[in-house]
């Protein structure tokens, strides 16, 4: 037999379905990549969403996650993973799947199948079903792990028939390879997924990962009540602004007005209903708890970034003393010296931070840690310690010549401009990386008067992390990104680079991630050479964490610490934002607010069991559920032109400006936070 492999010969039909293009019957060769299937065959995955796993094998198969990509198709090499070759199954996930009910709907089916003959099946998976479900209704406890594995592996090897001993693996599968979705709808009471109905109250609320009820303020703002929008807003976040302006925006990906038109422009929402909302920059700021003196502790908070700002925030609404240290002359952290005037103008951002220090916080600034005060000073003067600072060291391209004159990281780029050290410059520039500092740096550059500026990139423009808008404006303003080109060297002439020399790239296979792998080009003409005076490298940034030698740290330098309560080795410190995982403003404000729950929990224990800003409220706003959703034009944001716009650093996207457009947009939301009553 000329097709297979050794121990898995011929062909198979597969039956190819779930979130993928190109669905349907197709007969394979035994020892085919999973990868070939989904992605040359399959098409890859529907929307452009991200491919998260495939159930494998029918009913009684098991989930490969996207990380088993390269596994091949044959009996073996499948079992490894815990799936089967089975009936010939094949069901694509994909980023918007929820593993813990992919488990419960397999195995719903196995369970009413059972012939019932022997206990371990008949009994045994009606008790994982029950678990399982539980879990889902949000009633779940960390026991219920141990017992789903404890009873999936018993009735593996004491159910009588295949189907029995076959039945558990979607659990057993997504327990091996999804362990965190089953914590997160136990431990958080939230699908990430945003399917279980139970554990989610809207999608957009569910996607924002500062937990916003966005259905309020917009509900608010489509009468007009901008002050209550506001107020609803800043119950779980206080920079609506920031967001307004600068969030990407994941709860419009998750809008079921996806399904009929287009998303409810939620960000433009935020931005109008905060500036009419908070008059004159003035927020009505949420009330400050009153309770005993022995309920009040001190917390020291070091960073005055966004995630550093939100736990002050709320730590100080829940009745504690808190102080901020920053090294820095004024607070702000990446919202200062990170983002650039014209897309966050540093007017506002003063605003929002002079609402918070209000509540009663107390700051510190040109105060560095390990210099002006010591970390164990910091420790013996609070109850608890937050470390918040940000990502402020670049990551290198690890190549000679990179200390040379003329180059320099892309945060150190956007800092020197911040403080007004760079205020003008008119060489050649090549910036390097795909991220949202390549672009701010790129676009930063062509404002102080660059004779040029390239951003290079080693994957294709599609592909680039940054977000999609950013790119867009970046191309209008007459900067195309480079695709497909690595960094070799650096070229210099009397120790100052003078070029970069970089070598072409072309796709090859699939990675985990779904995208096709940049592999170099060889022979003539493969590389390409950028001359410039000076070279920018923007791929990542590192943690400066000398003044905490102590704490334990993971191999990319970010702290070791608790991925629900925060807490790092040090059961007394807590981490927050980029110390963590180099993220966006809304998951550092997240951040934020899960450090400040979890302190309390730590030094009042049982003194509050529910967090009031953690319950949404349906607005009192008038709503008619028996209307149906006609399709509606989403509303047109306002920008600059590309010719004033390059020329300064006043703020691009202009919103929206007429009272009315805000208000017919805001009323485009389906109001899935609409419960009957009786």
């Amino acid at each position: 037999n000329i097709y297979g492999t050794e121990k898995a010969k011929g062909t198979k039909v597969f039956a190819l379905a779930g979130k993928i293009k190109n669905g349907g019957l197709i007969e394979v060769e035994m020892g085919i990549p999973l990868k070939e299937i989904i992605f040359d065959i399959g098409g890859g995955i529907k929307d452009g969403k991200k491919f998260k796993a495939v159930q494998m094998g029918g009913p009684s198969g098991g989930c490969i996650p996207n990380e088993l990509i390269d596994t091949t198709v044959d009996y073996e090499s499948l079992m490894a993973t815990g799936a089967i070759v089975g009936s010939g199954g094949m069901v694509v996930l994909d980023e918007d799947s929820c593993m813990v009910d992919v488990a419960r709907y397999f195995l719903n089916f196995t369970q009413t199948e059972s012939c019932g003959k022997c206990t371990f099946c008949r009994i045994g998976t009606k008790r994982m079903l029950e678990i399982l479900t539980r879990i889902i209704e949000g009633h779940g406890e960390l026991s219920d792990i141990d017992e789903l594995i404890t009873l999936g592996e018993d009735i593996k090897i004491s159910a009588f028939c295949g189907l029995g001993q076959t039945a558990p693996n979607p659990v057993l599968s997504t327990l091996a390879n999804f362990r965190e979705e089953y914590e997160a709808h136990i431990i958080e009471k939230k699908c990430p997924a945003g399917v279980c109905a139970e554990l989610v109250y809207t999608p957009c609320q569910n996607a924002c990962p500062a937990g916003v009820n966005i259905p309020a303020f917009i509900a608010f703002t489509s009468e007009g009540r901008y002050e209550e929008a506001l107020i609803a807003h800043l119950d779980r976040n206080p920079f609506p602004m920031a967001c307004g302006l600068t969030c990407t925006h994941p709860c419009e990906s998750k809008c079921r007005r996806n399904t009929l038109d287009a998303p409810v422009a939620i960000r433009e929402i935020k931005r109008f209903m905060a500036e009419r909302g908070g008059r004159d920059g003035i927020y009505t700021m949420p009330e400050i708890m009153k309770r005993p003196e022995a309920e009040i502790k001190s917390i020291g908070i070091i960073g005055s970034g966004p995630s550093g700002l939100t736990a002050a925030f709320f730590l100080r609404r829940l009745g504690h003393t808190v102080t901020v240290y920053e090294s820095q002359d004024k607070p702000g952290g990446m919202l200062r010296y990170g983002i650039p005037e014209y897309r966050y103008p540093k007017a506002i951002l003063d605003n929002e931070i002079n609402n918070i220090l209000a509540m009663g916080i107390d700051i510190k600034t040109n105060c560095t840690i390990g210099k002006d005060i010591s970390f164990d000073t910091i420790k013996a003067g609070h109850d608890a310690v937050v470390i918040a600072v940000g990502g402020w060291k670049s990551r290198k391209l690890g190549l000679p010549g990179e200390d040379a004159e003329g180059v320099i990281g892309g945060t150190d780029f956007l800092w020197l401009v911040a403080h007004n050290d760079l205020k003008e410059f008119h060489d050649d520039v090549v910036i390097v990386g795909g991220g949202n500092t390549a672009i701010d740096v790129a676009r930063t550059a062509l404002r102080l008067g660059a004779k040029s500026v390239t951003l290079a990139y080693r994957r294709t423009i599609d592909e680039m992390p940054a977000d999609h808008e950013e790119i867009e404006e970046l191309i209008e303003e007459g900067i195309t990104p480079v695709e497909l080109v690595d960094v070799e060297e650096i070229l210099l002439e009397n120790g100052r680079i003078k070029g970069l020399k970089c070598r072409k790239q072309s796709l090859g296979d699939y990675d985990s991630s779904g995208r096709k792998r940049p592999e170099p080009i060889t022979g003539e003409n493969s590389t390409v050479i950028f001359n410039c005076r000076m070279l920018i490298p923007a791929i990542s940034q590192l943690i400066d964490l000398s003044f905490a030698k102590n704490l334990e740290t993971n191999r990319d330098g970010t702290i070791k610490s608790n991925k629900y309560t925060h807490q790092t080795s040090d059961p007394l410190v807590f981490a927050a934002g980029d110390v963590i995982k180099l993220a966006n403003l809304a998951v550092a404000i997240g951040h934020g607010e899960e450090v400040a729950v979890s302190i309390e929990k730590k030094l009042n224990p049982d003194c509050i069991q529910t967090f009031s800003w953690r319950i949404p409220h349906s607005p009192a706003v008038y709503f008619d559920p028996d209307i149906e959703p006609v399709e509606s034009e989403r509303v047109e944001v306002e920008y600059s032109s590309v010719e004033e716009r390059i020329k300064n650093f006043l703020l691009v996207n202009r919103g929206v400006n007429w009272d009315y457009k805000i208000k017919e947009e805001a009323k485009r939301c389906l109001r899935c936070d609409y419960r009957e009553t009786e």
